[in-house]
């Protein structure tokens, strides 16, 4: 059975049981980014611990807006198992998400699990 696909702008996300998948094609904007994260946060108020597969292979470095955004959002998350696989190609969007996971780590005292691949095929291994 086909996904229902939730577009978000440019972006789409969709939710499969504890699995929360999203296809990032361009830049996120500030005004997308919580809309595009909804249906994970929902998954959290049901579920001890999830996975996400983000496809960033199409997308841009967040703005400073976007990533003050997220690093407050792990902290708020806290304590939350959220295992991720994020496939890009983009050593500066590598990079950008490692930053947000330190500052994470720092205000939360818990590292997150999130494992970078290049292919769809390595991220879908992953989470089987």
């Amino acid at each position: 059975m086909m996904p229902t696909w939730i577009q978000i702008g440019a972006h789409r996300c969709y939710v499969e049981g504890n699995l929360f998948v999203m296809e990032l094609c361009g830049p996120v904007a500030y005004s997308e980014i919580a809309l595009l994260l909804a249906p994970q946060d929902e998954l959290l108020k049901r579920l001890p611990s999830i996975l996400t597969l983000c496809d960033a292979r199409q997308t841009e470095l967040p703005d400073p807006q976007v990533r003050r955004f997220l690093a407050e959002r792990g902290k708020r998350l806290g304590g939350r198992n959220i295992s991720s696989v994020v496939i890009t190609n983009s050593l500066l969007l590598r990079t950008a998400v490692q930053l947000v996971e330190r500052a994470s780590r720092l205000l939360t005292g818990r590292a997150l699990d999130t494992t970078f691949v290049t292919t769809e095929q390595a991220a879908w291994q992953w989470i089987e």
